[in-house]
């Protein structure tokens, strides 16, 4: 039986099999041709001693069982796909894919010791990958489709997997990278239901998409191209995720939750919740970003790089944002601790800080200047020779409560000792004398209700 041509096609319907090759003086031969389409029976087919399967360009869909008595299988191009373990034998000792070929079975493949499979291309698919002989994935694709998922580091890939262009991985289910293990993405792709890492994970080049990523304690990733993650990603403590070169991408509709490190050169486009073990870092010369809302229940430190958000940032009564650097967001409101200490901090964007927070600058050459709005009842606190510059518009000094700063500071070239506090009670709020710069006076009162009024700085 020949089945050819575009759109040829034999269904057996039913659950009766197909037998191929009757006695020894009879033969039979099922061949499927370009663009021809055998669609089996969920029933047994039997290929006996004297029955022959030949595929060259068509399609051969087995729904039921195949049963082997001595007959052969001829996969030259074209695609095959069975339900049964698939141990090598079907195809010979030794099986090399190309581009022409797609083979898929929902059970088990089993590369026996003696034999060998290599991937040059074609698509390669199984519930479950076993190798006891020889695996060369050099191009072409592997899907995984079984519940058990795939394991790198002890399953049949190895316990390092570089995917080089032309190089695909396919998981349905769970992929494990374990401790000690590394899957690299060099301009390959890979795919899964669901990452979950002990080990080292690189997007160096291509995309790598996953609907969940668990990055458990002594997990790596870094990502220098995309990784999307549609659900959530979790970055458990003593786990890092570093986003590099300032190509890095996280990108997916779930949050990012964060007990461990998160830092890099990058953008993040999850909503952030940083835990009370998270730390996110700004470093030296690195701009983090995040397009979405973040709150930080832990750290943030600045270590002269920048934070940006694009979304509003909360900073809870468990928050501490530290360092010197530059921290960027829409609105920033703040029930904890941020302090800036070791250089100059820029803080863009309107400042709440809520009652019982607070807002401190300290240590010789510490600069803060915020440029937006400040509100809300927390405090403001300068210590030693840190310098605390705020710009003040009309109308936006309503609830600030306390200004105060210890020890020396200078202004205007001017030493000052001792401890100041100012607060509504004492006129802190915008005047006629806005437009007016202090010339050098420093009354106690006037010329501090003076100088926040007039949008200065007070240093």
């Amino acid at each position: 039986m020949t089945i050819n041509g575009v759109g040829s096609a034999l269904p057996q319907i039913g659950g009766g099999g197909a037998l191929i090759g009757a006695g020894s003086s009879s033969t039979g031969a099922l061949n499927a041709q370009s663009g021809g389409t055998f669609n089996g029976s969920t029933g047994t087919t039997t290929l006996n001693a004297t029955g022959t399967i030949n595929i060259d360009g068509g399609t051969v869909t087995l729904h039921g069982p195949l049963v082997r008595n001595g007959g052969v299988v001829n996969f030259n191009s074209g695609a095959l796909s069975i339900v049964d373990d698939f141990t090598g034998g079907l195809l010979g000792v030794n099986v090399t894919f190309d581009p022409t070929r797609t083979f898929t079975t929902t059970a088990t493949t089993t590369i026996d010791a003696t034999r060998a499979l290599t991937l040059n291309g074609g698509t390669f698919t199984a519930g479950a990958l076993v190798t006891n002989g020889a695996l060369a994935f050099n191009s072409g694709t592997i899907s995984i489709t079984g519940a058990g998922g795939f394991n790198i580091g002890t399953g049949a890939l190895g316990a390092n997997v570089s995917l080089g262009r032309g190089a695909n991985l396919f998981v349905t289910n769970t992929a494990t990278v374990a401790s000690g293990a590394s899957l690299a993405l060099n301009g390959g792709t890979f795919s899964a239901g669901a990452l979950n890492n002990t080990g080292t994970v690189h997007v160096n080049l291509g995309t790598a998409t996953a609907a969940s990523v668990t990055n458990d304690s002594g997990g790596r990733i870094f990502i220098d191209d995309t990784l999307s993650v549609s659900g959530a990603f979790t970055n458990a403590s003593g786990a890092r995720l570093t986003l590099q070169n300032g190509a890095g991408l996280l990108i997916g509709a779930g949050g990012l939750s964060n007990s461990g490190l998160v830092n890099g050169d990058g953008t993040i486009a999850k909503v952030l919740t940083n835990s009370t073990t998270g730390e996110v870092r700004g470093e030296s010369g690195h701009t983090l970003g995040f397009t979405g809302a973040a709150v930080n229940n832990g750290q943030f430190n600045l270590l002269g790089g920048t934070l940006e958000f694009s979304g509003a940032l909360t900073n809870s009564a468990t928050g501490f944002v530290s360092g010197r650097g530059a921290l960027f967001a829409s609105a920033i409101t703040n029930n904890g601790v941020m302090a800036f200490s070791g250089g100059t901090t820029d803080i863009r964007g309107d400042v709440t800080n809520a009652s019982g927070a607070r807002i401190v600058t300290s240590g010789a050459g510490a600069s803060t200047v915020f440029f937006g709005s400040q509100s809300g009842a927390g405090s403001f606190h300068r210590h030693g020779d840190g310098l605390l510059h705020r710009r003040f518009a009309a109308g936006k000094l309503a609830g600030v409560r306390e200004l105060r700063w210890r020890s020396h500071f200078r202004w205007r070239g001017r030493a000052h000792a001792g401890t100041r506090r100012a607060d509504d009670r004492h006129g802190l709020r915008p005047c006629e004398c806005r437009r007016h710069a202090l010339r050098g006076r420093c009354a106690r009162r006037g010329a501090l209700r003076r100088l926040l009024a007039a949008g200065g700085r007070d240093v």
